[in-house]
């Protein structure tokens, strides 16, 4: 989108505290040169990191919320027509994208690569119930679905357009004010089973984490971390619960 941005990601290692750290670090070193900026080009606030638990209906609608967020904000009709950064639902079927090093801000005698490969992929937990073929086929009719049912509501004149989008400066400020107050949840799930299972789980996280860490506090440094626990096992060394 023009001011944020979704990714849905499988972190295997425990390390997304990291990877958004610098993502978010290149992006904002990247565009600042490229808009002649300073000072911050983030919100200060927390990012919004969600866990999508192993549940295919919560998965589905998490995709499409994704996809449809340009729609949803009455920019463009269709995917296919934002001008920004973004993904298809086709792209999950395996081909691979090569992507250049951005000029203006890396160094061409420095540590990042010339190009890097990105090939997006189905979450291997869809896979057990559909093949990848079906799985991203089910998803482009939905999308596809959701965008008509929103012309045929508000009319294609409702939307931006990809032209009037690409003119807007960026230097503009929204004239309304800023939305505050709302939550910033940790985990989701489609159904109230789903979500009260997920919520509980969390909630057990941080309960073994708070106990943890106060046995650490008075000193007992052989206390061992709940799976999950990411500052105090990368900077301060403690012993984390080996990952089922």
């Amino acid at each position: 989108m023009s001011n944020h941005y979704h990714l849905l990601i499988t972190d295997t290692q425990g390390r997304y505290p990291a990877f958004l750290a610098d993502l978010n670090r290149n992006i904002a070193k990247c565009m600042n040169v490229k808009l002649g900026r300073k000072e911050n080009f983030w919100n200060s606030s927390d990012p919004g990191v969600v866990c999508i638990p192993k549940h295919m209906e919560t998965i589905e609608k998490t995709f499409k919320y994704i996809y449809l967020n340009p729609s949803s904000a009455f920019l463009v009709s269709h995917l296919e027509s934002f001008p920004g950064a973004r993904s298809r639902p086709g792209d999950m079927k395996g081909k691979t994208k090569t992507i250049r090093r951005p000029a203006g801000y890396f160094s061409k005698q420095g540590r990042m690569p010339a190009k890097v490969k990105l090939c997006l992929q189905v979450p291997s937990f869809c896979l057990q119930e559909k093949g990848k073929n079906e799985f991203v086929k089910d998803l482009q009719r939905a999308v596809r679905e959701e965008e008509d049912k929103l012309i045929d509501k508000v009319g294609v004149d409702r939307f931006m357009g990809r032209l009037k989008m690409k003119a807007v400066s960026p230097f503009s400020s929204p004239m309304g004010e800023a939305e505050s107050g709302e939550l910033n949840p940790k985990v989701s799930g489609r159904s109230r089973e789903v979500l009260i299972h997920e919520k509980s789980k969390y909630k057990q996280f941080r309960d073994q984490y708070e106990e943890k860490y106060r046995l650490w506090k008075s000193g007992k440094r052989d206390v061992v971390f709940p799976v999950g626990t990411y500052g105090m096992v990368y900077f301060h060394g403690a012993k984390v619960a080996a990952s089922p």
